[in-house]
């Protein structure tokens, strides 16, 4: 269950990037090259199937089209998430990849225990 929340989180992060990317009515090749992803690596992001993709391609896509690092997630997590969840995104943002990865590892357990 956590396997297929994790793909459909991919999946709809990449809707946005892609939706972002067409709206300014850029090619993904224009895209990239505002960032220091290739165009596979963009191209991946947007069919939601990039593993473990490092916060900071998501720093350089929110900076290369101008908007805050929550506009990239679905459905924001801006005014409209709960306090928990606001101070878990700022958290994550805080910390190097290899700890992201750690805590992400840490969490995929937990969702996985039975309650």
């Amino acid at each position: 269950m956590a396997k297929d929340l994790e793909q459909s989180f991919r999946r709809q992060i990449g809707i946005r990037i892609r939706d972002m990317r067409r709206a300014s009515g850029l090619s993904q090749a224009q895209a990239a090259a505002r960032t220091t992803m290739s165009v596979d690596g963009w191209s991946r992001l947007e069919r939601g199937v990039a593993t473990n993709p490092a916060m900071s391609a998501f720093v350089e896509i929110a900076d290369a089209f101008a908007v805050r690092l929550q506009d990239l997630l679905p459905g924001g997590i801006g005014p409209n998430a709960s306090a928990p969840a606001q101070e878990l995104f700022n958290l994550l943002c805080a910390v190097d990849e290899s700890t992201q990865k750690a805590l992400l590892d840490a969490v995929r357990g937990l969702l996985r225990r039975p309650t």
